[in-house]
Formats: structure tokens, C-alpha cells, sequence
């Protein structure tokens, strides 16, 4: 008993919860299976990267400020025709990342700029790229000489100022 509470605590403070958890249960498995210390350890190791992974796209995609979630599957291009589907889908292997280029959008209302955006933004998300989503109006792009007005319903946009977060 003071083994097992020594081993959590030395666990939690190595910060390894995957370990703490599954270690009872993968250790009674491996010692069904007759396999090696190796082989528990390898499995313990594996979970533990696989949750942290998990848990890491989960803060990116919270980090992001996405407002819906909304991935390419949903997405019908059939009600968009003009739209190139095979520039979206190449878009959406993140290449323009390795190149530190942006995406903007640009289109009428309705035709699916946000879903795209968010969609592709959760996929960067899923290959470890930080990314914040914002429209037009929440980056202070509209209203002013020169810039279409944006709708802002409910709530008053302000331009990105030097310190803000991005």
C-alpha cells in the first residue's frame, strides 16, 4: 500500500497521469500475457503520448476561439461550384503553414467563408500549428474610407491594438 502511494505521488509529480491510471491495468494484462517489463513500460509510454497528444489539440482548438465546430466532411461542395475543391483539400495539408502564408476568404454571405475557415483552422490545430480564428469585423478590416461595412450585431469591434493577444 505505501508502495502504491509513493509510485502516484512520484507519478503525478513527473506530471505522467496516463501512467497513474492505466499502469493497475496494464500490469495485471501484461501479467496475464507473460510479457517482459519492456513491453509494460512501452505500453504505459504509449498511452501517455497518445493522451498527451489528445489533450494537446484540445487546448489548441480551445486556444483558437473557434465558434462552432466544423470540419471538411460537413462541408458541401456541391452547393458551392465555383469553389476549387481540390485548392480547399490541398489547403487543408497545411503547406501554407510551413510557409508562414494566410488564408483569407473572401465572398457574399452564405457561402460557407467561416466553415472553411474553422475547418481548416481544427485541421492546423490537429498538426500541432497554434491558430486564432477571427472574422473581418472582430480584427477591425471593416467600416472606414475604402472598406465594406461589417455587420457587428450585438457587439462593437475594435481593431487589434500592439499587446493584444493573437
Amino acid at each position: 500500500m505505501k508502495d502504491e502511494l509513493l509510485l502516484k505521488s512520484h507519478l503525478k509529480t513527473l506530471r505522467l497521469p496516463a501512467f497513474a491510471k492505466e499502469y493497475p491495468g496494464l500490469a495485471r494484462q501484461c501479467g496475464e500475457e507473460n510479457k517482459s517489463y519492456p513491453d509494460f513500460l512501452l505500453g504505459l509510454c504509449e498511452i501517455e503520448v497518445q493522451q498527451r497528444e489528445v489533450r494537446s489539440i484540445a487546448k489548441r482548438m480551445k486556444e483558437a476561439g473557434f465558434p462552432a465546430q466544423k470540419d471538411l466532411s460537413d462541408f458541401d461542395f456541391q452547393s458551392a461550384p465555383k469553389l476549387n475543391k481540390r485548392k480547399i483539400l490541398n489547403l487543408a495539408q497545411g503547406e501554407y503553414l510551413d510557409q508562414r502564408e494566410n488564408i483569407v476568404l473572401i465572398g457574399p454571405p452564405g457561402v460557407g467563408k467561416t466553415h472553411l475557415a474553422i475547418a481548416l483552422g481544427r485541421e492546423a490545430c490537429r498538426r500541432a500549428k497554434r491558430v486564432k480564428f477571427f472574422t473581418a469585423a472582430d480584427h477591425g478590416l471593416c467600416g472606414g474610407p475604402g472598406r465594406a461595412a461589417c455587420p457587428a450585431p450585438g457587439k462593437a469591434h475594435r481593431p487589434m491594438r500592439p499587446g493584444d493577444r493573437r
